[in-house]
Parts: C-alpha cells; structure tokens; sequence
C-alpha cells in the first residue's frame, strides 16, 4: 500500500539560501554528523553546587545516599554526565561509584578512580575535588525517566553535572510529510513566509497515520497558543501502534515568536516540540492522543524520502 504524502516546502527552501552555507551543509551530511546541540539538564529535587574549575563557575548537582538524580528526557538521546568527588590524600587512586536506572530497569554501575584536580573545587568553601571524569547514557525514543544513585566506593558524595543532546535519526531536509488518514481539519502555519499544513488535536480526538516501516517517524506538535497562556505549558501526547500505547510523550511549550496561521487569528501557534517514534517492519496504524481539557494542539508528521521504498 503507497503511503500517502506531500512535499515537505523545507526542503523547497534550500535552493535560496547562499552558496557557501550549503556547501558546509552538504559537507556536514555527509560526514554523518549530527546537527544538534548540548543543553545543560538540571535533576528534579537535587541539591545544586557551585564548582569552581580554571576560574569559570559551574552548576554540579550533589548525589549522595539521601539525595538521588532524577529527570525526565524525551528520546533518541544522549545524556553526558560528568562526575567530580571531594578529594583528600586518602582517597587518591581509590573508586567511587554511581548506578543508573532508565524507567526503573536494568540497573547499571559507573565506576571511577580518584585524582586530584588541581583546579576545581567549590565555591565559598574551598574544597577540594577531583579530576572530572564522563561518560555518556543512551536514551531511546519516548519519554523515559532516568534516576541516578550514589554506588559503593571511596566518595560519601558525588557532584555531577549533566548535559543532553537529541539524536536526530532522519536526516533534515531529506524528509517528506505523511498525511493522516483520519483528522479533524487542517491549520496552515506559516513561519518566515513558508505555509507548512498541521493537523488540529483536540482533546477527545485521535489522529490517525499509517506508515510502513522499518523507518522512523518525525512528529512536530505545536500547542495552539492564546491569550490565557504565558511561561512555559506542559502537555502529553499518547502515541499507539496498532491500537496499543507505544509510548507517552511529555512536551513543554513555549509562545512562539515567528509562527502564525495563515487564517485563524484568536491565537498563535506555540514553539514546536519534536518526537521520534520507531517503526518496525511492516505495515502500521499510528494513533496520536491528546487528553487535555481546554486546549488543541498542531500535529505534523513526517518520514524520510527513502522509507517510500518499504511500499513497494
């Protein structure tokens, strides 16, 4: 069965832009590298210090037997952790350690050993503490709940600071719009004089896709702004495949401050917030779910070009 879509107008834009940006773009996709950034992440109830390194100061966040990390993160992700510890003589060249759960599950251990930095330590009180070290966790696509805990070793106390990148697993500009089979009506949003078409959720109501794996789908949701609104607005979208809960996005959205409908003028849409979600092989139905009393959100959805072979 053909899949049935649209063009993506992005992809449309690329021609008016200057020479030699595309060329570094060009050169950056095929190198294979990921045009995303990393953010700083900040643990829910953590107790936050100031570290002092070479003069600049940064936030750390203070793990130890009565205080875990825990937040959550929407995937395909990378979270990089950097770990520091209080540092005396007696504990050079020793471990310490810390383990980390995602959803509650698979438990895994990071182990380090001790070394004193010649640089860091903590603001105002002049402690002492050692050499970072890094490692980096993995988060799949979804909304998943990461908890970290302070492990057996040397250090009472482990200072961590946390960053997070989002993996992009379809390449921009070599994606292409899927058209739901089911919606309840169409918003045009226009941003910087491009008109892209988004599909009005109401709470209540499904949208509904069918897509032909195996690939991943790339889902914009845009939560229809008014006047009421200010700050920052969290929101769930509940995404079901084949009639079974797949996973549960948590959003947090913004008042955009370039997007506009083409029509409608009572209220704007707000800043887009991404997902991915990953499509088995085969052929499926995507229910996308919006229960939130009093509020609509746009919906777009789109594939990568080369997916299209999976219909033939």
């Amino acid at each position: 069965m053909k899949q049935r879509t649209s063009s993506d107008p992005t992809s449309r834009s690329f021609g008016r832009l200057l020479p030699a940006f595309v060329a570094t773009l060009v050169v950056v996709l095929m190198a294979g590298e990921a045009l995303a950034a990393w953010t700083s992440l900040r643990p829910q109830n953590s107790r936050r210090q100031k570290v002092e390194v070479e003069g600049k100061v940064r936030s750390y966040y203070e793990l130890d037997a009565s205080h875990a990390a825990e937040f959550e993160l929407n995937g395909p992700a990378e979270i990089k952790i950097y770990s520091r510890v209080p540092y005396e003589r007696r504990v050079k060249g020793k471990r310490y350690s810390f383990t980390y759960t995602v959803d509650g599950e698979n438990a895994k251990t990071l182990r380090h050993s001790i070394a004193r930095s010649r640089t860091a330590r903590l603001q105002g009180e002049g402690a002492k503490l050692s050499v970072s070290r890094d490692d980096v966790i993995k988060i799949g696509p979804g909304t998943h709940r990461v908890r970290i805990e302070l492990g057996e070793g040397a250090a009472e106390t482990v200072y961590l600071r946390m960053r997070k990148q989002y993996v992009n697993p379809i390449p921009r500009g070599q994606n292409i719009d899927i058209v739901p089979h089911i919606h309840k009506g169409i918003r045009n949003v226009v941003v910087h004089e491009s008109s892209v078409p988004y599909y009005a959720l109401r709470t209540g109501e499904d949208i509904k896709v069918n897509v032909i794996g195996p690939t991943f789908m790339k889902v914009i949701a845009r939560l229809d702004w008014n006047t009421t609104m200010s700050g920052r607005q969290r929101y769930m979208i509940k995404a079901f495949e084949d009639g079974k809960l797949k996973n549960t996005y948590v959003l947090e959205s913004q008042r955009s401050d370039v997007a506009e409908y083409d029509e409608k003028r009572d209220s704007v849409p707000g800043k887009g917030d991404v997902f991915y979600i990953e499509v088995p092989e085969g052929r499926h139905e995507y229910t996308l779910q919006f229960k939130d009393s009093g509020r609509e959100v746009n919906m777009r959805c789109l594939i990568p070009r080369s997916s299209l072979k999976n219909s033939e």
